[in-house]
């Protein structure tokens, strides 16, 4: 039993603040391991306490425990973020920007709630916050994170996903930030123009994508050309795809460019040597 669960609210917190700054690179397994366990203890505690007031009651629900709730889903949602996030700099961007517009809509069914949160209203939380009227569909999908009734109330799990959804917008706003941030301290105008043709530039692009020497092949072919667009100012998109497949159809020379630079070098080492 919990002698003063204000006072334990506090020291979880307090532990999860010395435990983030150990959180490496986005990985969130320890932290949630951390809230589960926390979770689990004020939960055996809730099967077998009474609170003295209606009031004491709907406070917990809806002030205490949503908090702790929130901070397991911020945390998951986190960790599958990291566990999923692309190899690019360019794909991470997008996968951010996805997320963001997923997470800025409000499901339907909890509209109406989250009015009722914004108006700061009470006139419902007797029904909403107090476990004897603990009848509800509203909240099946999230059955996993409580274990029983003791445990829950009507709409407390919709208070935790609405804090945990305002948090990750948050984190993938910075996240979305940082990036643009990064690439506009990193862009510069390059002098160097490509004066070979279109065809000669595609087909040395697929050799270093064949070859994987750039990022170990782990590079998409569109994101190596429109490096090279900004290296050589100019234009490739357009032309990619449908100059790689006419380099494929070449009867003879398929790799005309390849094969002069390799005689090029070749000779003038040779020339340099005599």
């Amino acid at each position: 039993m919990l002698p003063d669960y204000k006072t334990y609210f506090d020291q979880i917190y307090l532990g999860l603040r010395a435990l983030k700054q150990q959180e490496n690179n986005g990985n969130c397994k320890k932290l949630i391991q951390y809230l589960e366990h926390h979770k689990l203890v004020v939960n055996n505690w809730l099967r077998n306490y009474n609170f003295s007031t209606d009031e004491e009651e709907i406070k917990f629900f809806k002030n205490y425990k949503p908090q702790l709730t929130s901070k397991i889903i911020y945390y998951k949602i986190r960790q599958d973020i990291y566990l999923n996030l692309p190899k690019s700099q360019k794909a991470i961007y997008k996968y951010y920007d996805k997320l963001l517009d997923k997470n800025n809509h409000v499901p339907t069914k909890l509209k109406p709630f989250y009015r009722y949160l914004g108006k700061e209203s009470t006139h419902r939380d007797t029904e909403y916050f107090l476990r004897r009227n603990n009848i509800s569909d509203i909240n099946d999908q999230y059955h996993f994170i409580f274990s029983d009734e003791r445990t829950c109330t009507k709409m407390d799990i919709s208070i935790a996903i609405l804090i945990a959804r305002e948090k990750i917008i948050s984190h993938l706003e910075t996240r979305l930030n940082e990036i643009e941030q990064q690439t506009k301290n990193s862009k510069w105008i390059s002098n160097l123009k490509w004066t070979g043709t279109k065809i000669e530039l595609i087909e040395l692009i697929y050799s270093l994508q064949f070859v994987k020497v750039i990022n170990a092949g782990n590079t998409d072919i569109k994101e190596i050309a429109a490096g090279m667009e900004h290296l050589f100012n100019i234009e490739l998109k357009p032309h990619l795809y449908g100059t790689y497949q006419d380099i494929k159809k070449r009867k003879t020379g398929q790799t005309k460019f390849l094969d002069k630079m390799s005689i090029t070098l070749q000779t003038t080492i040779f020339d340099e040597e005599i």
